[in-house]
């Protein structure tokens, strides 16, 4: 599936991401130590849009965009993928928990490059 398929917004507003990133380091499914995220050498678009596609939440109706976070580390990227509501606020479990995972990519692809540019969110819908 290519990136023309989607509307996507690049979020250039630090406070906007500090915001949205701590609130995911709080509530996010998968575990919060970097270290033990899971690591891959590339990513592509299709793979991000794959994941949203076969882990949707089945049970909860309100996902509206999809929200993908990334920062720099030392091994290349960590990407976090949230499922947002309309509000692009992250969807939650019946324990409070996000709706999402986080990975380290060594080297995204040239097309993830592109969509994010000098950005560290997008939001595809």
């Amino acid at each position: 599936m290519s990136k023309d398929n989607f509307l996507f917004t690049a979020i250039k507003d630090n406070f906007l991401f500090t915001a949205i990133k701590k609130v995911t380091k709080e509530i996010l499914v998968s575990t919060n130590q970097k270290n033990d995220l899971p690591t891959f050498d590339t990513i592509t678009f299709d793979d991000f849009i794959g994941y949203f596609a076969t882990n949707k939440p089945t049970s909860d109706s309100k996902v509206m965009k999809y929200l993908i976070l990334r920062e720099e580390h030392e091994l290349g990227w960590v990407y976090t993928q949230l499922f947002v509501d309309e509000n692009e606020s992250p969807l939650k479990t019946e324990d409070g928990k996000a709706y999402g995972r986080k990975l380290i990519v060594k080297l995204p692809d040239k097309e993830i490059n592109s969509l994010f540019g000098d950005s560290h969110s997008v939001i595809l819908e």
